[in-house]
């Protein structure tokens, strides 16, 4: 099967033919960067250029192993921009944006027909739905704005049923401490990613 923005058999062949190992590039792409351009736009807007420059820097690397080189190389424009403090880095992180949305739509695929994942969820399989996984997806990345936002968005939707899972309860008291793998680790029990 092809993909439109993902050339596996490149990637397969700069991985040594490794299906394996493929699988852990486009696995780990999918839950710690599907959505890293809301991290750099937060990163510009508080103005820590060089941390959002490192992170499409690391981008550009990650997008060569996975085979997606149009987003690779809107990556590199994007860590040019930041990096020479381009008055127009908002159009670069926009064409980046744009060319992740799509790769992200065929590393779901990948992931769901190469490798037979499953990706989807139902009512039955996630309690607390899409606020859950995106909670899950903060706690990876550690950052605190985005932990704290997820945890507002679930309470916002059960506060109608005014029900929490004792999964999210515990969760919510080991984010209060700031221990944030313990509250991955009971999420990942709960939310099916």
């Amino acid at each position: 099967m092809g993909y439109n923005t993902i050339d596996v058999n490149v990637a397969l062949e700069q991985l040594g033919g490794s299906e394996k190992l493929y699988k852990t590039v486009v696995k780990g792409f999918y839950e710690r960067y599907s959505d890293v351009d809301r991290h750099i736009e937060t990163l510009l807007l508080a103005v820590d250029l060089e941390e959002a420059r490192r992170l499409a820097h690391s981008m550009k690397g990650l997008c060569g192993n996975l085979g997606a080189f149009k987003l690779r190389q809107r990556a590199l424009d994007l860590e040019l921009a930041i990096k020479n403090n381009e008055p127009n880095i908002q159009a670069y992180l926009h064409c980046f944006s744009e060319e992740l949305a799509l790769v992200v739509s065929d590393v779901i695929h990948i992931l769901e027909d190469r490798f037979d994942m499953t990706l989807t969820t139902t009512e039955d399989e996630c309690h607390c739905g899409k606020a859950c996984q995106a909670l899950v997806h903060a706690l990876k990345t550690y950052r605190y704005s985005d932990i704290t936002e997820a945890v507002a968005q679930i309470k916002l939707e059960t506060s109608d049923k005014n029900v929490l899972s004792a999964a999210l309860v515990k969760a919510f008291e080991l984010i209060g401490r700031f221990d944030y793998d313990e509250a991955l680790k009971t999420l990942e029990k709960e939310c099916i990613l």
